[in-house]
């Protein structure tokens, strides 16, 4: 239903359809609290709502001004925002969502919430429960950190150009066996010129990204991906670990207590270390702020070196090709003399006792 540029999408079984926000791509979409239509701030939703605000109707102001999860008080209230949102949202999974999930990925693009007028609606606070698989920070799920979801709670992009496999392994081995195992992890290089058919091995000059490879192919929770890709805005955090360093069990922990409890946006390191928080970021470039940009406007924290990762000593990779080419030639000479003694004891025995002791005839 639309009037005065208003759309108005009731609930349907404590979900908001897909179907019904589409059709408000301007003017003001208006998610009334109960599946009829009506509920809290009806008439004061008609009014368009501040630049990227979503008003909750019949909130309480300290649910929603600057709260750390303002989506949480979404059930039961009414929503009204921006239809310019919609198409930023696009389709979520399953084609509706419920209150909560709708606000909370309107939270992850950068929207500000604020309170309005009204009150709440308890019918159907108790319907349209949200699914913990599409909100990484409810803390229902913060209590389960090892365990994968649909939506991971941080993404992680390892750059794999030019690094030896057990630097490679090493570093996202003891991400994915730390304490927060719900990760994404995307292992970016040149994978496209690997081939599937046999190969030598002392002398590939792809040897380490086809060990990476094997390594993780059947990781659920490893991708393989030719360039970084896109932000994910439904995905809270993202991760650039150096490589090569094995991080602590609980670094994703630590760096997410940073963002939660000091304010942080990003969180740098040396060596290379980078924890970007996505919705401060989103913030920052729907306020006009270019992406080289951002990063010199986002309060920072530095981690000292030592606090995210434990000390490790790891042969390069042309030190191992040199260890593998060393023992490739004193296999070789193991072989040859093998081989003369063979012949010898051939000469020696006249043939008559070799083959009984060698069990075949000398090479």
């Amino acid at each position: 239903m639309t009037m005065d540029g208003v759309t108005v999408v009731p609930p349907v079984g404590g979900r908001v359809p897909y179907a019904g926000l589409e059709k408000a791509r301007a003017g003001t979409v208006f998610v009334p609290a109960r599946e009829d239509g009506t509920g809290p701030a009806v008439t004061s939703a008609l009014a368009p709502p501040p630049e990227n605000t979503v008003v909750v109707g019949g909130a309480d102001p300290a649910e929603v001004d600057g709260a750390e999860r303002p989506w949480e008080a979404c059930p039961g209230a009414s929503l009204s925002f921006a239809g310019t949102w919609v198409e930023e949202l696009g389709e979520p999974y399953g084609g509706d969502e419920t209150v909560e999930e709708l606000a909370y990925r309107l939270y992850q693009r950068g929207a500000r919430f604020v309170a309005g007028p009204g009150r709440r609606s308890v019918t159907d606070v108790e319907t349209g429960f949200a699914s913990v698989d599409r909100i990484p920070l409810a803390p229902s799920r913060r209590a389960r950190p090892t365990r994968t979801w649909r939506v991971p709670f941080a993404d992680v992009v390892v750059d794999t150009a030019g690094a030896s496999a057990e630097r490679v392994m090493e570093t996202v081995d003891a991400l994915l066996m730390g304490r927060t195992g719900d990760l994404r992890i995307t292992l970016v290089g040149d994978w496209r010129r690997l081939g599937e058919g046999r190969h030598t091995t002392i002398d590939d000059p792809d040897l380490d990204p086809r060990l990476v490879r094997e390594h993780y192919r059947c990781e659920g929770r490893v991708r393989f991906l030719e360039e970084i890709p896109e932000r994910d805005p439904d995905v809270p955090f993202r991760l650039f670990p150096p490589v090569g360093v094995r991080p602590r069990e609980d670094a994703l922990e630590r760096l997410f207590l940073i963002c939660s409890e000091r304010g942080h946006g990003l969180v740098v390191g040396d060596g290379g270390w980078r924890w970007e928080r996505t919705v401060v970021f989103a913030r920052a470039r729907r306020a006009g702020v270019a992406e080289s940009g951002i990063d010199a406007l986002v309060r920072t924290y530095t981690v000292r070196d030592g606090e995210l990762s434990e000390d490790v000593d790891l042969p390069r990779a042309e030190e191992r090709r040199r260890l593998m080419e060393e023992a490739s030639r004193r296999a070789a000479g193991a072989r040859a003399a093998a081989e003369l003694w063979e012949r010898r004891l051939w000469a020696l025995t006249g043939g008559r006792w070799s083959r009984l002791l060698l069990g075949r005839r000398p090479l």
